[in-house]
C-alpha cells in the first residue's frame, strides 16, 4: 500500500485545513502528486479498488481520494464520502479526518458541522496529528461546538508540537491575536517563519503585514 501512497504523493497528505490569513475563510493544504504514466496509474488504481473491495481500510481511503481529486476517475464527491466512510467505520484515521472535512463544507453530503466535529475527535483519539489541529479550527471558528479560543489553542499547540506546520500557522493567530493565549508578536512571528519556510503563503502574508503594519 506504501507504494500507492509515495507513487502519487499522497504520503501525510489528507483533506486539512488552516485559518485563513484574512478573516475565517479556509485554506486548504494536500500535497503534490508525483508524476507516473496513465497507464501505470489505470493499473495501480485497479488494484487499488481490487483491494477496497476486499475490505482493506487503506485502499479504500485512497479510492475516496481518487473519487475526491478526481484522479484515475471523475470526480465524484458522492462516492468519494462513500468511500471514506468505509474506511472510517474501519478505523482509519486519515479517513475520519477527511470526512470530517467533507462534512464541514457539506462536499458530498450534507454540511453537518457537530458530525465534523465528532469525526476530527475520533481520528484525533487515534493520534493523528491533523485531526486536532482541524478541531482546533472548529473551536476557533464555534463550528459544531462552542466558540472557544483557548481550548482551539491548545489544540493547536499540541498539533504544532508534533511537528504539524498548518497547526504552527493557527498558533501564530492566536498569538498575533491575543486569542486563547496571551498575545505575543515575538512568538507569532517565529512560528509564522516557520510556516512560511515550510512552504504556507499565508504565512509569508502575515508576516509582510506584520512589517509594514498593514491589514
Amino acid at each position: 500500500m506504501k507504494d500507492f501512497l509515495k507513487k502519487w504523493g499522497w504520503i501525510g497528505a489528507a483533506c486539512i485545513f488552516l485559518i485563513a490569513a484574512y478573516g475565517l475563510g479556509l485554506v486548504f493544504h494536500q500535497s503534490e502528486p508525483a508524476s507516473s504514466s496513465r497507464e501505470d496509474e489505470a493499473r495501480m488504481f485497479r488494484e487499488l479498488v481490487k483491494s477496497a473491495e476486499q475490505g482493506d481500510a487503506e485502499a479504500q481511503f485512497l479510492v475516496a481520494k481518487c473519487y475526491a481529486e478526481g484522479k484515475n476517475v471523475p470526480k465524484d464527491e458522492k462516492e468519494a464520502v462513500k468511500w471514506y466512510q468505509k474506511a472510517s467505520d474501519r478505523g482509519n484515521a486519515g479517513a475520519q479526518c477527511s470526512l470530517g472535512v467533507c462534512y464541514f463544507n457539506g462536499k458530498g453530503v450534507d454540511k453537518d458541522p457537530k458530525k465534523a466535529v465528532q469525526l476530527f475527535i475520533s481520528s484525533a483519539d487515534r493520534k493523528y496529528i491533523p485531526a486536532s489541529s482541524n478541531l482546533g479550527v472548529c473551536y476557533y471558528t464555534g463550528s459544531g461546538v462552542a466558540r472557544d479560543y483557548v481550548k482551539a489553542a491548545e489544540l493547536f499547540r499540541y498539533a504544532s508540537d508534533n511537528g504539524y506546520v498548518l497547526a504552527q500557522f493557527n498558533l501564530a493567530e492566536c498569538y498575533e491575536l491575543g486569542r486563547g493565549v496571551e498575545k505575543n508578536l515575538e512568538k507569532a512571528i517565529g512560528l509564522y517563519r516557520k510556516a512560511a519556510a515550510a512552504g504556507i503563503p499565508a504565512a509569508q502574508r502575515k508576516l509582510q503585514k506584520l512589517r509594514t503594519g498593514k491589514e
